[in-house]
């Protein structure tokens, strides 16, 4: 079942392509219906391959037009300020087949800043192929398209650098996820040159933040109260930031006593916020997520480099393992944080077997502390002896990470830290959407490959049918490889 995008351009818009982004690679084709050629960017129409069509006519005819010039089997229409939510992304691809109507209304939404609120009436804004159609027998899907009015960011910084002198940034995620916060810190401390400033992370993200420059002081949750408590100790900050809230850090804002409080939970439950984040995008990356939150202050982006740091004393030679200068070193880890991301056991075992007979690289497998049998079942599975390495720390594991020529994982946090310390990677990402969470380029040798299909993305701890990475081959992979080792 094909499905195309119909979007009627009445002016020159600032947010079409917010809106081609959220079509642009699901959709059989995009259709740009005006009344001029003068509304829309040529480079535009050739960077998200769009078909223009022009017609002088009123906005109803207009969505007439495209319909009937349409090739596929559905159609969604969409305003220029309007996009497709994730959401209703995946209940089109899973239900419009089955629909028996010739139409379907969905609920549109407008965004308040950092809230979405809903209009009082349904649209029908889904038709099949030559339909035009609006009457009470459409069918209604759950989830909606949104309106977006775009938030006016100030032209210089809102908070002079002489009021603040103490900030706390608070992240409760997973090593990944503070990988992907240190450019919002690297940017902080780049304005706020004489701030001091305090992250509270989880324990494993203490190793990402240690021996990092921008940061004075590193708090670890160690539970909700004995966190509270620390940072209420620590005296009170100028400003807090949480970019990806929760009800425990938002909480924990409080204990900081600041004036300026910067509470960013992305689904509008940003609780004590001070300063008002606007809507991102549906399929902006976690690195720019986290960087709104000084754009919305007027904080300027000069950087959106991951880094992790390593003293010299820290660093070790992996070829003292008795590997040779002109041996290939390639890492992989076959685990990540929930089972339905990893990549079957019988191809990371096929891979590394292809890897070492017929191109004579050194594989050594780095196994998780947290679920060895997983590297095991790959290494029975497997006809040659590759190396391996069994390492609950997590400094030396980084260490050994940056003597590695290639490093190829699952969308995992020793992913991110492999494209911190300028590894070249390739990351093999199941049901996430990778263009959020893998906001990394090819030109650095960093290859993610991942499949799109209907049901991505979800957020299933485990499933019985892992299409998405089914459809990641072995020989996709040995071709990144091969442009990654060159």
């Amino acid at each position: 079942m094909k499905i195309s995008a119909v979007i009627i351009v009445n002016e020159k818009s600032a947010t079409l392509e917010r809106c081609l982004k959220t079509v642009c690679g699901w959709t059989s084709e995009i259709l740009l219906v005006s009344n001029s050629f003068n509304k829309i960017s040529k480079n535009l129409v050739k960077k998200y391959g769009a078909k223009v069509l022009i017609f002088e006519e009123n906005k109803e005819k207009m969505i007439r037009m495209g319909i009937k010039y349409s090739k596929a089997d559905w159609v969604v229409v969409l305003n220029s300020f309007e996009e497709v939510s994730i959401p209703l992304k995946i209940e089109m691809r899973m239900k419009l087949s089955s629909v028996m109507q010739n139409s379907v209304n969905v609920n549109i939404l407008k965004n308040d800043y950092d809230i979405w609120k809903p209009k009082p009436s349904i649209e029908t804004r889904i038709f099949k192929r030559y339909t035009w159609q609006k009457s009470n027998k459409s069918a209604i899907f759950n989830n909606s398209i949104r309106e977006w009015v775009p938030q006016v960011l100030p032209e210089k910084p809102l908070f002079k650098k002489q009021n603040i002198k103490k900030i706390l940034v608070i992240k409760l995620r997973g090593i990944g996820d503070t990988v992907l916060m240190t450019p919002l810190v690297s940017n902080l401390k780049r304005y706020y040159k004489e701030a001091s400033i305090t992250c509270v992370i989880t324990r494993p993200g203490k190793e990402i933040l240690k021996n990092n420059s921008n940061v004075n002081r590193i708090i670890t949750f160690d539970g909700f109260f004995d966190t509270f408590l620390q940072v209420f100790m620590a005296g009170r900050f100028d400003m807090v930031i949480c970019p990806q809230a929760s009800r425990k850090s938002a909480l924990l804002s409080l204990a900081a006593r600041a004036p300026v409080k910067i509470v960013n939970n992305h689904n509008g439950r940003n609780y004590f916020t001070t300063v008002r984040v606007g809507k991102p995008e549906e399929y902006e990356d976690a690195i720019d997520r986290d960087l709104d939150c000084l754009r919305t202050i007027g904080i300027p982006v000069k950087t959106k480099k991951v880094e992790v740091n390593l003293l010299k004393n820290e660093k070790y030679d992996i070829r003292k393992y008795g590997f040779s200068g002109k041996d290939k070193l390639i890492g992989i880890s076959v685990s990540a944080s929930r089972k339905n991301k990893m990549w079957f056991k019988e191809r990371f075992a096929e891979l590394a077997d292809k890897l070492i007979k017929d191109y004579n690289f050194k594989i050594i497998f780095i196994e998780d502390p947290k679920d060895p049998d997983a590297l095991k079942q790959v290494i029975r599975l497997m006809k040659n002896k590759p190396f391996t390495i069994c390492e609950r720390n997590l400094r030396k594991v980084m260490a050994l990470l940056s003597g590695f020529d290639l490093f190829i994982g699952n969308d995992s946090g020793l992913l991110h830290i492999a494209v911190a310390l300028e590894i070249p990677s390739i990351s093999i990402v199941g049901p996430e959407e990778a263009v959020i969470f893998n906001p990394y380029s090819e030109k650095d040798r960093h290859y993610v490959l991942s499949a799109d299909l209907d049901c991505k993305p979800c957020w299933k701890d485990d499933c019985i049918l892992p299409l998405c990475l089914d459809a990641i081959s072995v020989d996709q992979v040995l071709k990144s490889v091969l442009k990654a080792v060159k």
